[in-house]
């Protein structure tokens, strides 16, 4: 089932465009580029978002969101093969074996994309050297040369500075 929207569906709301979805005849297997009900984030979504307890099929593997995840026995939201987002490190691919329904979820490696706020102690714990690194500083007393030669070690890095500002009390006479 392709992503579609209400109006390619030639329907008002997206409540309209669910149930035209829903009430597809039933497979062993069916393939969503929608995002499914309980999905990690869907709540804030402005788009058709499937019920997946109305859905009839065997087997439902969900596409569009980022985050996999088994949503319940027979619901998968596989997610996306590449990392794009602050806290994706790991994705998979899914091997579905027809004859014997089992389901496979295999590893694929890829560059982690992680968030650390960086402190004197220079602690950011196991990231992989693969990875993408946004480093946040609010300390002004941190040497940001020794922060960059640390980050070297990824493929690549950003460093953010976030420092606390005071204003100064103006007195106009």
């Amino acid at each position: 089932v392709p992503y579609m929207t209400p109006a390619l569906l030639k329907v008002e709301t997206k409540e309209e465009a669910e149930k035209i979805i829903t009430d597809l005849p039933k497979a062993d297997i069916a393939f969503f580029h929608h995002a499914l009900a309980g999905s990690k984030g869907v709540e804030f979504f402005d788009e058709i978002v499937i019920d997946k307890d109305k859905l009839k099929h065997e087997l439902v593997v969900g596409g569009h969101v980022h985050t996999p995840e088994i949503l319940a026995k027979n619901v998968i939201v596989a997610g996306n093969l590449m990392t794009q987002s602050v806290g994706e490190h790991e994705k998979f691919i899914w091997k579905i074996d027809t004859a014997t329904s089992l389901i496979e979820q295999i590893k694929l490696p890829v560059r982690g994309i992680y968030k650390v706020e960086i402190d004197k102690t220079l602690a950011l714990g196991e990231i992989p050297n693969n990875s993408i690194v946004k480093a946040y500083v609010r300390d002004r007393e941190i040497d940001l040369d020794i922060i960059k030669e640390y980050l070297n070690r990824f493929d690549a890095s950003i460093i953010i500075e976030q420092y606390e500002n005071e204003r100064a009390k103006v007195h106009w006479e």
